[in-house]
């Protein structure tokens, strides 16, 4: 049976980004609280994230996208617990999210930062009413605050990482931003100040 803490120590020697410790806690925490029945997650990685929520509520089911195949296969090995429970779309998510079906109580955005905007008008129908989207990395390590500089490479993908948490804002969804990890956004499928 593998270890959470194994995952993370070969993701970190291998240079596999993974949430971080505060960011894993948060989530943690709201899988108990909301006691979601399906879950979505956009970017797998080696299926950290995964575990942490698959973990933290025993009725969930999880269905993950990644576009990289090497990463699908430690997800799988990683996930072998959960396998009744989880099943991995390898796929470009842009793509994958197109053609998805029913409703999730909770969606985990944790993909390509500059995709956010693109995904944010599909994602939202996918949503369960009083259904969650949290969004990671929402600071992108202080650029996306305009705590460090944004260099000419970047500025595509903070402005697609701008334009969803934009969009969450001025939508009619209750949005909430916490500090943790790298900033995490939280829309919320109700009627703000509802």
């Amino acid at each position: 049976m593998r270890d959470i803490q194994e995952i993370k120590k070969e993701a970190k020697f291998n240079k596999v980004p993974i949430i971080f410790d505060d960011t894993a806690s948060f989530l943690s925490d709201l899988v108990r609280g909301k006691k979601p029945k399906r879950i979505l997650e956009i970017g797998t990685a080696v299926g950290y994230s995964a575990f942490v929520m698959l973990s933290a509520y025993e009725k969930s089911r999880l269905i993950t996208i990644e576009i990289d195949k090497d990463r699908i296969k430690q997800a799988k090995e990683n996930l072998k617990n959960f396998k009744s429970r989880v099943k991995i779309i390898n796929g470009d998510a842009g793509e994958v999210i197109k053609k998805l079906r029913g409703k999730f109580d909770l969606i985990f955005l944790d993909g390509p930062k500059g995709k956010y905007g693109d995904y944010f008008d599909y994602l939202i129908p996918l949503l369960a009413p009083s259904g969650c989207l949290v969004a990671d990395n929402i600071y992108f390590h202080g650029v996306a605050i305009g705590k460090k500089p944004c260099t000419r490479g970047m500025r595509a993908m903070i402005k697609g990482l701008h334009e969803f948490v934009v969009w969450s804002k001025i939508s009619k969804y209750k949005v909430e931003e916490f500090p943790q990890g790298d900033g995490i956004l939280v829309l919320t499928k109700e009627i703000a100040n509802g």
